[in-house]
């Protein structure tokens, strides 16, 4: 179960995410899948970062941070 700092961690990566998603063309219907081959991941672990459940390791936050040209 999540705490509130938690929940609140995680609403705010999922809010940041979807805007980074948005800018770099990813559009909301599909992005989930999108995401999840350009990281190598699952859909379900996007899915999980998108709407707020939880968030990546460090080391995928560094790729998405690669990926769409913002600083970690």
């Amino acid at each position: 179960m999540q705490t509130g700092t938690h929940k609140k961690t995680f609403d705010a990566f999922a809010a940041r995410l979807n805007e980074v998603c948005a800018d770099m063309g990813l559009p909301e219907h599909g992005r989930q899948s999108r995401l999840a081959r350009l990281l190598g991941v699952t859909q379900g672990s996007t899915r999980k970062w998108l709407t707020g459940i939880g968030y990546p390791e460090m080391e995928k936050i560094v790729h998405i941070c690669e990926w769409s040209g913002v600083n970690v």
